[in-house]
């Protein structure tokens, strides 16, 4: 039996894995709904949001590099006044790096005030004994090049090992050597994601969970007719593309991909995220069929004119695939009136999936 508040600190990963989502639907704001309602006392090192910062500036930068790159296809394509008659004029102008990174950095500020997060620092570390770790090649070292990049880990470790020496922890993390790093640590919870954790937590009370697991069941065919419905080419992405463990690369790099049918058979509940007086929110697994119309153009096999610069002669080729498909969801179901609510999801489509590949052949 978990005694509230739990006290959960969670590794960089994991903000990295929730793509640094703070918004209302997201995961983390679940993890500010069970900080307020007393479940939880989220506990983080020093160092794990400086590096969740430092991620944010890379991923800004990163996103105005693409910016630029696409202002500079669209310009070739035509004269930038052009865009404000399309309705596209946002699309060409030069997005403030500097701006943009101070909201986002404010949004993780807010988070970090909304969960009232209690910081470690690393004033009682040991030094010494970390060295000896490294040199002896002891969890979170291993015996590769990346040894230096391990140093925070085992900084981060030995915080939490000094601050819960009798109080439970839940750790949150999918780096196999942090976690093999604070194994030492007395009353310690592993989970991979916070969903796992919200799960746990909610089985605390077994017939409230209880209770959600059979409402969720017997709603299972109109949680699959809505989230069929919701189904279209904005959230589907088919990776043509496959390479195998020595380095070759197999398949095509598809220009444009158009869903021609999908049929979702059954759903497998993963995590209940949260059990409210009015909604349950949980995570689940999707299993069906689709099959996707692929194009992309053969420049491998069309003819370069040295004079103008330029392939002619492309030809377009088309490939239906099929999928036996599986992909991740998350639901808000009403207790009362059973209405759905689906939030944003994405499927992806692969080598994993993919039953066949067959070429069209037009005129």
């Amino acid at each position: 039996m978990i005694e509230y508040p739990l006290n959960v600190t969670i590794d960089t990963n994991i903000f990295v894995a929730n793509k640094f989502d703070f918004g209302d639907d997201s995961t983390m704001s679940l993890l500010v709904k069970n900080v307020q309602n007393g479940k939880i006392k989220l506990v983080l090192s020093n160092i794990v949001i400086k590096e969740v910062e430092k991620h944010i500036c890379q991923r800004v930068h990163s996103i105005c590099g693409k910016a630029k790159e696409l202002r500079k296809v669209y310009g070739k394509i035509f004269p930038e006044q052009y865009f404000d008659d399309f309705g596209m004029g946002m699309y060409m102008k030069k997005p403030d790096k500097g701006e943009i990174e101070k909201n986002v950095k404010e949004k993780f500020s807010k988070f970090l005030e909304d969960c009232k997060v209690e910081r470690l620092d690393a004033s009682e570390i040991d030094i010494e004994k970390i060295l000896e770790d490294y040199f002896a090649i002891r969890p979170p070292f291993e015996e590769s090049e990346k040894k230096r990049k391990e140093f925070p880990d085992a900084f981060i470790a030995q915080e939490i090992g000094n601050r819960f020496d009798k109080e439970t922890v839940a750790i949150i993390s999918q780096d196999k050597g942090f976690r093999e790093a604070c194994a030492g640590i007395k009353n310690h919870l592993f989970f991979t994601s916070l969903s796992d954790l919200f799960d746990t937590l909610n089985k605390n009370d077994k017939e409230y969970y209880a209770n959600a697991l059979e409402l969720i069941k017997d709603c299972a065919a109109s949680i699959l007719q809505t989230i069929e419905e919701m189904i279209d080419d904005s959230c589907i992405e088919v990776r043509g593309l496959s390479i195998d463990r020595y380095g070759v690369v197999e398949g095509y790099d598809y220009d444009e991909t158009y869903l021609k049918c999908c049929r979702l058979s059954n759903l497998k509940i993963h995590t209940i995220d949260d059990i409210g007086s009015d909604t349950i929110t949980a995570s689940l697994w999707i299993h069906g069929y689709m099959e996707v119309d692929c194009y992309f153009k053969d420049f491998d096999n069309a003819s370069w004119d040295s004079e103008d610069k330029e392939y002619i002669f492309v030809e377009t080729k088309n490939f239906l695939e099929k999928h036996d498909v599986r992909f991740a969801c998350r639901i808000e179901l009403d207790r009362e009136t059973k209405e759905i609510r689906v939030l944003p999801f994405r499927v992806v489509l692969g080598g994993g999936s993919r039953k066949s590949r067959t070429e069209i052949y037009g005129e």
